[in-house]
């Protein structure tokens, strides 16, 4: 082993004077480090996210659910009874419902409720969907108790008035657990048979009571809470969406069939359809551009960063070769030096990794609190990332150091 005191005052007055030099390259070295280092983060989180949603609420019907649009319009309304008798006896097509809303769609319709009768200190906001029949079977929600609506049960069904009014006084509904806890309760068991009221001006005289509860899933899409949710049943449906669930065989055909009888029964007007899984892609269609974009841009950044490592490396070591002869003539072994300049030259994509790190943190923390169903930030994961990036440097410095550190120190000596 060598003492320091052993290189020569004029060889550290050099690498002193190269340090001076090299400052302004590795400040630059760091910038570009620590903004490929966060995108390269940021591409990681954001892929990892848009899978977890794609694992998310309603996966395993979104290519098995047909949606046909435009139910509420005034001239296809009164032929959706024709249509879901001649639907079900489709082969292939195994329910049909109708609703307000399907799964996806941004749609908000509050009612403002609470559990006890003009207590507006107990109000909350319920989302409320119409539905009909076999709309929680087609869907599998969850039953945690009770029973789903049913038109076998009069109560089930609401009715209006040409006012608009409601014709009784009593409505059955279905609610999540989110609304079991809205309404003060702890169990869905305990939520059955209980009672909730509307609060406020045009609040109806109705009572609502609980017959089933469900089972929290996010209708409304990958940005919105799940809120207390209800479910109704109405007699005639203002505005929906018809929901064809289909097997998996032979879909095509299936789809044929399914236009063949609109078509025939309103030739006027074209079917307007799509499987859930188009509704789900229109909007996850975004977030994997946002993946495509920082893919690219961490591409461009991560090359601009190891084109600028190699460079400040064959900078550092060829200013530095007359240095490095001098060691070995005093016994340094090869060895020792590839670690002594894979640790010099790598110090930059250190300092990059320790700024880096806390700002992808803050910066990714900031882009998933947009969605409800995310991914957690575990101290691993960043943990994993420096180790792959460290790596990765050294082994770009260790290639082109070692062939300086093995080279004759007779020639390196002559270098100059």
């Amino acid at each position: 082993m060598i003492s320091r005191t052993a290189i020569p005052d004029a060889l550290r007055g050099e690498s002193g004077r190269l340090g001076k030099r090299n400052v302004m390259r590795n400040i630059l070295l760091i910038i570009q480090y620590t903004a490929s280092i966060v995108l390269a983060i940021a591409v990681m989180i954001t892929f990892a996210q848009n899978q977890k949603l794609q694992e998310g609420d309603f996966k395993y019907h979104r290519d098995h659910v047909v949606n046909v649009s435009r139910m509420s319009n005034a001239n296809i309304a009164p032929y959706y009874d024709v249509l879901h008798t001649e639907w079900k006896t489709i082969p292939g097509v195994e329910l049909v419902t109708i609703s307000s809303q399907v799964p996806f769609q941004q749609r908000h319709n509050l009612l403002g409720v609470s559990p006890v009768s003009g207590d507006e200190s107990r109000k909350f906001d319920l989302q409320r969907i119409d539905i009909g029949e076999d709309f929680g079977v087609t869907y599998d929600l969850q039953l945690l108790a009770g029973r789903h609506l049913s038109p076998e049960f009069g109560e089930d069904i609401y009715r209006r008035d040409e006012e608009g009014e409601y014709t009784q006084s009593m409505i059955n509904a279905v609610i999540n657990m989110k609304a079991v806890t809205a309404l003060g309760l702890e169990s869905p068991d305990e939520a059955i048979g209980k009672f909730f009221y509307e609060i406020g001006e045009d609040a109806s005289d109705v009572t609502y009571r609980v017959v089933g509860v469900v089972g929290d899933v996010n209708m409304l899409g990958f940005h919105n809470q799940i809120r207390p949710m209800a479910f109704f049943m109405p007699e005639e449906m203002v505005q929906g969406v018809a929901s064809i669930r289909i097997s998996s065989g032979n879909q095509s055909e299936t789809l044929s069939q399914i236009d063949a009888v609109w078509n025939r029964i309103i030739p006027d007007y074209p079917v307007d359809r799509e499987f859930l899984e188009d509704g789900f892609n229109n909007i996850f269609a975004v977030l994997q551009g946002i993946n495509v974009a920082l893919i690219i841009f961490s591409v461009i950044g991560i090359t601009l960063s190891i084109v600028g490592l190699i460079g400040m490396t064959i900078f550092l070591t060829n200013a530095r070769t007359k240095e490095l002869g001098v060691r070995k003539v005093l016994g340094a072994s090869v060895a020792r030096l590839v670690r002594m300049l894979i640790w010099q030259t790598s110090r930059p994509v250190l300092i990059a990794l320790i700024i880096a790190c806390p700002l992808a943190y803050l910066a990714m923390g900031m882009y998933l609190n947009f969605f409800i169903d995310r991914v957690s930030l575990s101290p691993l994961f960043f943990l994993q990332i420096g180790l792959v990036v460290m790596v990765l440097a050294w082994l770009i410095i260790g290639i082109l150091v070692y062939r300086v550190a093995i080279s004759n120190p007779a020639d390196v000596l002559r270098y100059e």
